[in-house]
C-alpha cells in the first residue's frame, strides 16, 4: 500500500510538470557554466524532474547499504560472541561431570563436597538462563 502512494504521489507530480510544459512552451535561455543553451521550459523542468527523482534514489540507496552492511557486521558478531559463550559452557559441562562423579562418590562416602555441588547449581542456572534466551 506504501509503494502505491508513493507511484500514486511520483505520478501526479509527473502529470502536473507535464501540463506545466504543454501550456509553457516558450523558450529560455539556459546559462551553465560552461556554456549557454536555449531550451523550451518543459524540458527543462523534465530534466530537472528526473535528475532530482535519481539523485534522491542515490543518496537514499547508499544510506539503506550503509545500514544493511553494519547489520550485517552486527549479527557476524553476534554469532561469533554466541560461539564464544557456548564454549566455555561446553568446557565446564566436561569438568562438571567429573565433579559430578566425584561428589557421588563423596555422597556414597557420606562426606559431600559443598563447593562441587554450589558450581553445579551455577553451571545449572547459567545453562537454563542461556537456553530461555534461545
Amino acid at each position: 500500500m506504501k509503494y502505491l502512494l508513493i507511484f500514486l504521489l511520483a505520478l501526479v507530480i509527473f502529470v502536473i510538470s507535464i501540463s506545466l510544459g504543454a501550456h509553457n512552451d516558450q523558450i529560455i535561455t539556459f546559462n551553465y557554466l560552461l556554456a549557454q543553451s536555449e531550451y523550451r521550459v518543459s524540458t527543462l523542468l523534465v530534466l530537472f524532474f528526473v535528475a532530482g527523482f535519481a539523485l534522491g534514489w542515490i543518496i537514499c540507496g547508499l544510506f539503506y547499504l550503509r545500514v544493511r552492511l553494519s547489520l550485517a557486521r552486527a549479527n557476524r558478531k553476534i554469532k561469533r560472541l554466541e560461539v564464544q559463550l557456548e564454549q566455555p559452557i561446553q568446557l565446564t559441562a566436561i569438568k562438571n561431570e567429573g565433579s559430578v562423579s566425584k561428589s557421588i562418590d563423596h555422597a556414597d562416602r557420606g562426606a559431600v563436597d559443598k563447593n562441587s555441588a554450589d558450581s553445579i547449581e551455577s553451571d545449572n542456572a547459567i545453562r537454563s538462563h542461556i537456553t530461555r534466551r534461545k
